[in-house]
């Protein structure tokens, strides 16, 4: 058998039937762009280095992306003044709450952001 009638033959292995899946059901899978919760309170932390005690700036453009790796401590904010999307995925199978940098929290504190007992951010008018 050639390689190429080999890979043919192989379809067979990579078919199934598709399971039954009506509209209202596929409905509950889509993500609506307009639909996305927002939050003001949502990555309220410091720009400062927590090994190096510097503040580091990246200028992002609309669509761009960027990827923080665990454990490093960063905020947004729109340059402009006007407000924006974020879309923030957390990694992982099981995320951890984001951890903040100590010296955020004595700021935070006296415009009342705090935790509540699941370890959400929240802030207090």
């Amino acid at each position: 058998m050639t390689t190429r009638d080999k890979a043919l033959d192989n379809w067979k292995h990579h078919v199934a039937a598709s399971v039954p899946c009506d509209p209202a059901a596929m409905n509950l899978r889509i993500a609506r762009f307009a639909e996305i919760p927002a939050s003001p309170r949502a990555f309220v932390e410091t720009w400062i280095d927590g090994a190096g005690g510097q503040a580091h700036t990246v200028v992002l453009n609309p669509c761009d992306t960027i990827s923080v790796p665990p454990r490093v401590h960063r905020s947004f904010r729109s340059l402009d003044g006007d407000a924006g999307m974020l879309i923030s995925i957390l990694g992982g199978k099981v995320p951890d709450r984001v951890k903040r940098h100590s010296g955020l929290e004595q700021r935070a504190r006296a415009i009342g952001a705090g935790f509540d007992d699941d370890g959400n951010a929240v802030k207090f008018d």
